[in-house]
């Protein structure tokens, strides 16, 4: 019996629009990764991630009570699915008083 490898979804090379990611989601993303296998965590809890985020240099640009004038307002010349391919990147823009 002659069997052909499966090969695994992240090996196929598939692509859709909007799958390719920028510097800073690569970077997040091999930062969460090698936190999960030094500490073992399957699941991180949201204070591991935002420990992690600070190990980046993330740090706050708004006070909280800012943020919460803040509402998605997507650009009017985005299509259905989006410049982004419908990955829910609409810039955040303060609410009108």
């Amino acid at each position: 019996m002659n069997r052909t490898p499966i090969r695994r979804r992240a090996d196929a090379g598939y692509t859709h629009p909007g799958s390719e990611l920028t510097a800073d989601e690569v970077e997040f993303g091999l930062a969460m990764d090698e936190f999960q296998r030094r500490y073992r965590v399957r699941y991180p809890a949201w204070s591991e991630i935002l420990f992690v985020l600070h190990t980046l240099g993330y740090r706050k640009a708004v006070r909280a009570e800012d943020v919460s004038a803040l509402t998605p307002n997507p650009s009017p010349s985005e299509t259905v699915l989006g410049e982004d391919g419908g990955r829910g990147k609409p810039e955040c823009q303060p609410s009108p008083a």
